[in-house]
């Protein structure tokens, strides 16, 4: 199995198109050229790395600086505290990664199956955020959609900020390279009227109209 090194190294290399058809890849469950770990295909692992790729490589002028970047982490016993030897190096929490831009930082969540995403990884990042500071919010990108009662719960979260992304919602702002543009644009839906769901393609019709 390659390591999460691999996998940045790998996807670091990629340019917008490049990365447009590794998005394709995913969606249709392909196997990319070149990936990491071809025998090993995973495409939760792959929309991970796509989707902080995508915000790395928003182009100058579409945003005020380069996106900041974490990469896929894990948070150990041992970095909470825990003394015993035992456990120190026990997972506490994984993270898909962590976008700092323009004022805001948001945890990332990766969810690629191809049913609707239910309230658990919900649940989940709100833990996440319940012990960081709190001006950090959440998004959840999932490959497919979310269940009715994963919406309603999103917009029950507050204080906890928890941004859904559905596959179209990915799909429209990787293509055009609008991924910040879309992250801010939830984040002021949720800041003026409660709702963590805002669906880009009615926000961007014109884009939608394009190839």
């Amino acid at each position: 199995m390659a390591t999460d090194e691999e996998y940045r190294d790998f996807v670091c290399t990629l340019d917008h198109p490049a990365l447009v058809a590794l998005w394709e890849d995913i969606r249709a469950s392909r196997t990319p050229a070149k990936w990491p770990d071809q025998e090993g295909w995973d495409r939760g692992k792959g929309l991970e790395y796509c989707i902080l790729q995508g915000f790395a490589l928003e182009a100058p002028g579409q945003v005020p600086v380069a996106a900041d970047v974490v990469w896929p982490f894990s948070v150990l016993l041992g970095d909470l505290g825990e003394s015993g030897t035992s456990l120190r190096s026990t997972e506490a929490e994984q993270i898909d990664g962590v976008i700092h831009l323009d004022g805001l930082s948001c945890l990332v969540e990766a969810k690629a199956e191809s049913e609707p995403v239910a309230i658990a990884p919900l649940a989940k990042m709100r833990s996440q955020l319940l012990r960081r500071p709190a001006t950090t919010i959440g998004a959840i990108f999932s490959l497919n959609d979310f269940t009715e009662p994963a919406k309603r719960l999103a917009a029950f979260m507050f204080p906890q900020t928890v941004l859904l992304w559905t596959g179209k919602d990915m799909h429209l702002a990787l293509r055009h390279q609008r991924l910040f543009e879309g992250l801010r644009a939830k984040f002021r839906m949720a800041v003026e009227k409660g709702l963590p769901l805002l669906a880009l393609e009615a926000l961007w019709p014109s884009a939608c109209a394009e190839p």
